[in-house]
């Protein structure tokens, strides 16, 4: 199977060639073996500057690309081949950024809205570190 893997900050529609983010995957193109394993390491470029006053967050993504089947061994048959695209939250925590993870929950207040007959969910917090809903 081939593996391409990037980074990128949120949009799943742009292409792995025009992002730009402070972060590489090495091998950014790898083959796997049946019944073997891939290392990709993440590595902190600083190419760009990131805020230092909160948390930032990328996704890192893995494409897996099945193998072509030998030609001979599917004559005459249908065919299915799948590639999958699995996408993993990044976050980048600053040196010295204040708070703690622990206690994130406890900073976040929830507030009812409603217009129109809609009720809504709405949740602010007031530390820089990031949530997942």
């Amino acid at each position: 199977m081939l593996v391409q893997s990037w980074l990128d900050t949120g949009d799943d529609n742009a292409e792995p060639g025009s992002i730009t983010v402070p972060f590489t995957a090495t091998p950014p193109v790898s083959r796997i073996d049946a019944k073997r394993g891939q290392t990709i390491k993440l590595m902190y470029t600083a190419s760009t500057s990131l805020p230092k006053d909160r948390e930032s967050v990328f996704w890192f993504n893995v494409l897996e690309v099945p193998p072509k089947p030998d030609a001979e061994k599917v004559a005459n048959q249908s065919l299915l081949q799948l590639a999958f695209r699995t996408r993993i939250k990044l976050f980048y925590r600053p040196d010295g950024l204040k708070g703690n993870p622990s206690e994130a929950p406890l900073a976040l207040k929830w507030f009812w809205s409603g217009s129109e007959g809609k009720a809504s969910l709405r949740v602010t917090q007031s530390n820089p570190l990031l949530r997942l809903f």
